[in-house]
């Protein structure tokens, strides 16, 4: 009788949170989000990739990297993150919220809050798969999406919209195991071969499993080494310099990368991992 009890209260309390179907949590490292942006004086457009790296420990709690940033995720949907360069854990997404539910969360410009009124839920199919979908009728009609989060601006909307270029930033495209799934995703990566100016290209590019770096100009002093760094200036891999190099997708997380010298004799070169 209690194991009757207990199946019979599960699909309620499932409810409660909103998770009556398989919830598609947002903090997923198969997840991949690129954004497209103008530069200063409407150049572009330009794209930016984002993807959940791997973990770090931040005050004792386990974060993911995304573009910089740490996120986490809890059981109850609710998705908290700190900004790169503060120490502040904020709320960014609570996708427990039931109609009705207001999500508030802070403004960077004035000290201030913003509330989001959720006036419906609803779901949409991609890939096959449903995802609920949240309206929030105040504050330019806003949508989240499960496992994507904000539709229009994308997944880090709360930071990136206070700064003047960033705010034109908008979701073009979200992969999931590099499956495009929401909007057109362009080309991600760099075509070296029409630049007649690079020394040496990465090819296929993005690098999906095993890429080849080749130099396409021989090198009046060849380097020792090639340095990989991230977008923050971290050089996260080293090799020895051979005329012919390989770049496997496991020495890697998804992400954006550039390839140049320990030395800087060569111009940076830009690659995608997926």
């Amino acid at each position: 009788m209690k194991k009757l009890l207990l199946l019979l209260l599960f699909p309620m309390f499932a409810t409660h949170f909103g998770f009556a179907q398989t919830y598609l949590p947002f903090v997923d490292t198969k997840s991949h989000w690129t954004l497209e942006f103008r530069l200063e004086g409407g150049w572009g457009p330009e794209y930016e990739y984002l993807s959940v790296l791997g973990t770090v420990t931040f005050g004792g709690i386990e974060y993911h990297e995304l573009g910089g940033h740490k996120v986490r995720e809890d059981s109850t949907g609710k998705v908290y993150g700190i900004k790169f360069g503060d120490t502040n854990e904020v709320l960014l997404y609570d996708f427990g919220l039931k109609v009705g539910d207001i999500f508030s969360f802070p403004n960077e410009v004035d000290t201030g809050m913003y509330s989001l009124a959720l006036t419906s839920i609803d779901t949409v199919e991609l890939g096959g798969v449903e995802r609920r979908r949240y309206h929030f009728g105040t504050w330019g009609n806003t949508t989240w999406i499960e496992g994507i989060g904000n539709s229009d601006r994308g997944p880090l909307y709360y930071w990136e919209r206070w700064n003047l270029w960033d705010s034109s930033k908008r979701l073009v495209c979200y992969r999931y195991d590099g499956m495009p799934l929401l909007g057109y995703c362009p080309p991600i990566g760099i075509d070296e071969t029409t630049d007649e100016s690079a020394q040496f290209r990465v090819y296929p590019n993005p690098v999906t499993s095993t890429s080849r770096l080749e130099f396409t100009t021989e090198l009046m002093d060849r380097p020792t080494a090639i340095e990989i760094i991230d977008l923050t200036g971290r050089v996260v891999l080293a090799k020895p310099f051979h005329p012919e190099m390989t770049l496997q997708k496991g020495e890697l997380d998804p992400g954006i990368y550039f390839v140049t010298t320990p030395d800087n004799t060569i111009q940076p070169l830009r690659f995608v991992v997926l």
